[in-house]
């Protein structure tokens, strides 16, 4: 087990379709860090062994589900996920264990581990390219830190956080509901919460994002509630394959 990092994942019992497939990816590539599950529900006795489920109650506002958990892991740095960030193939532990020194070592409080097409796809006009991939912190660990309002730096994906700076932004944003509005990036602003991201030399994939690389997952695997196959064809599809899912249910994005 790798210490002081944990895996966060944050879910919901309308999700609770998806629970096998995405455990069942972090158990075969993820079980070196520790599982926690915020959820509004616990599963059965004997389900999802591995992974500590942690009560939210439904009627609290996103940021109070999340922190009141949260405050109670002892690790000091989380790797924020959702339920369908299904692992695709093996962590790369020790370019993770790379970010964790970037983020001990300076003043920045998460590291994104995927390359994102930031702000182009939310918002009317590009971010600046000076603001996003100049400025390299470490060997493929670019900045992500932006006082320009069109700068998109808070983005719920897969990263890792100090969990100290995370608890800070999200008491300060006081976000309501699950969402990535503007909010969040003006309160990185106000709270002066610096980011960046992991990016080597992988492809695109898809229209918003490039491959992940330290952290190989489906970004996303459900859009508005149904199957992204659209973005993620044949990566996907295998992947539901392999768990007998009837892509029917929840329909194709």
């Amino acid at each position: 087990m790798i210490n002081n990092i944990a895996v966060v994942t944050y879910t919901n019992s309308i999700c609770e379709d998806i629970w096998p497939i995405y455990f069942g990816q972090l158990d075969k590539y993820g079980n070196k860090l520790k599982s926690y599950v915020f959820s509004d529900k616990l599963p059965s006795p004997g389900e999802f062994e591995g992974h500590t489920f942690l009560k939210y109650n439904n009627e609290n506002p996103y940021y109070m589900q999340y922190n009141n958990l949260l405050e109670s892991l002892e690790e000091e740095y989380i790797i924020y996920c959702q339920e369908d960030f299904f692992l695709q193939s093996e962590i790369d532990y020790e370019e993770l264990k790379r970010c964790l020194l970037v983020l001990e070592n300076t003043d920045y409080s998460f590291v994104r581990l995927v390359k994102t097409d930031i702000g182009a796809w939310k918002h009317s006009s590009e971010c600046k390219k000076r603001d996003w991939e100049v400025i390299e912190l470490d060997d493929n660990i670019y900045c992500a830190h932006s006082t320009d309002f069109d700068a998109f730096s808070f983005q719920m994906q897969a990263t890792l956080w100090k969990k100290s700076d995370m608890i800070n932004l999200y008491n300060h944003v006081k976000s309501e509901k699950w969402l990535e509005d503007r909010e969040w990036d003006k309160g990185m602003r106000e709270t002066n919460t610096k980011g960046s991201y992991y990016y080597k030399d992988s492809a695109k994939e898809g229209p918003y994002h490039w491959a992940p690389e330290i952290w190989p997952y489906v970004c996303t695997a459900v859009g508005r509630g149904k199957w992204t196959l659209s973005v993620h064809g044949d990566r996907l599809l295998n992947i539901l394959n392999e768990y007998s899912v009837d892509i029917r249910k929840r329909g194709i994005r």
